[in-house]
């Protein structure tokens, strides 16, 4: 039994492979402090997903229909890696990394988002120190670091105010802590983990365009810039709580399953200071200028089966629903909301401690509308939406 939790407890990687494009990415899962070390108590693990998201519709105007508005959801890749260390018969420290937050969106030039875009990418470090108290139950916890970069391209006061925004930061740190319970016997975990926010302080620049630069006269990111300052401004990166499950329910099937909260209600990023894209006269230093709000947090469900098959090789089924959230969207970066999928994965163990893993995802983002600043009561309604994941991973046991 205990070998069948080590391959069935492989088998969730697609359920994480896919979503709906927005800002949370990775789930920060910490799994890999329960996988079993070899004989010189190592384990590595080394994954990586490429996720295809789209998101087409129609522009409103007056209650017609104009020509459909190309999905602005672009493709982007995962990557991810872990090393793991048995220190002792009850302790261990655990490495991972990860890329937890990002946004590819990128709109059409010319009516209705005169092709405003948001490029954001993350990386994340977790060391995470796992002790066995006995009886089944462990604590872990640690210090999660987080940097992020990006540029982002919108529009102010109905189309007057184009702005540029580009800025990274620094590692910022922030707390992991959690317990689990487990029963080798019966492949049964629940483990708990609480990730605190994180908040971080970017630098970079803020420049107003000039809002008939584009080609045809219209706004454009590449516009000529007609002020740029320096702009610093800090974000924090909401908490949150992940519930990992599994437990054997027959002879070689496992259910296993994820409740994830997300704290999002209240994310914001405005600049602070320099607050060009609002200013008519382009000084700098009155005014702040919001590029992005949330107003809702997120639960995401998993649930899902693994059966082995044999002493090698593993599948597993699992379905993830996320509840949809605003209509209309508070922020263009989302043109969907919610999500239904379904995740293929399988497991095949190999001689020398070495498993591969790899799975499909194909979900449907629910329907989203998306308002328009610059066109008096025009909108998108984005209603034809899907995403397909495919990730792999490779462990290690050393």
């Amino acid at each position: 039994m205990k070998k069948h939790l080590m391959t069935s407890a492989a088998l969730a990687i697609a359920a994480s492979a896919a979503s709906a494009g927005g800002v949370d990415r990775s789930g920060q899962g910490v799994g890999v402090i329960f996988s079993e070390t070899g004989a010189s108590g190592g384990y590595a693990q080394f994954s990586f997903g490429n996720v295809n998201p789209t998101a087409n519709g129609g522009f409103t105007l007056g209650g017609g229909l104009l020509p459909g508005e190309a999905s602005p959801l672009g493709n982007y890749a995962q990557a991810g890696f872990a090393y793991k260390q048995q220190l002792t018969d009850a302790l261990s420290l655990t490495l991972i990394y990860d890329q937890p937050f990002g946004a590819q969106v990128s709109y059409d030039s010319g009516a209705p988002f005169f092709g405003g875009f948001a490029e954001i990418e993350s990386d994340a470090f977790t060391v995470l120190g796992r002790y066995e108290l006995g009886n089944g139950l462990s604590v872990h916890g640690g210090v999660r670091a987080l940097k992020l970069e990006g540029e982002i391209f919108t529009l102010f006061d109905g189309g007057a105010n184009p702005a540029l925004l580009s800025a990274e930061s620094d590692f910022e740190f922030g707390g992991v802590l959690g317990v689990a319970y487990e029963r080798p016997d019966i492949a049964l975990r629940v483990a708990l983990t609480y990730s605190s926010a994180i908040d971080v302080g970017f630098d970079g620049t803020e420049s107003r365009l000039d809002p008939a630069g584009g080609p045809g006269g219209v706004p454009d990111p590449t516009a000529a810039a007609t002020i740029t300052a320096d702009s610093a401004f800090d974000v924090e990166f909401p908490e949150s709580i992940n519930l990992d499950f599994q437990s054997g329910v027959a002879e070689d099937t496992l259910v296993f399953g994820t409740v994830r909260w997300v704290g999002w209600g209240g994310f914001n990023l405005t600049t602070d200071g320099a607050g060009l894209a609002n200013l008519s006269t382009g000084l700098p230093g009155r005014g702040d200028s919001e590029y992005v709000n949330f107003e809702e947090d997120t639960v995401t469900y998993t649930l899902g089966v693994g059966r082995r098959l044999s002493d090698q090789l593993s599948v597993a089924l699992s379905y993830t629903y996320e509840a949809e959230g605003n209509k209309p969207s508070t922020t263009a970066l989302a043109p969907t909301t919610g999500l239904q999928s379904i995740g293929l994965s399988g497991s095949y163990a190999l001689d020398g401690g070495v498993t591969i893993s790899g799975g499909v995802t194909y979900g449907i983002p629910g329907d989203q509308i998306v308002e328009n600043s610059v066109v008096d009561g025009g909108e998108v309604l984005f209603d034809d939406n899907e995403v397909i994941g495919v990730g792999i991973r490779v462990g290690f046991a050393f």
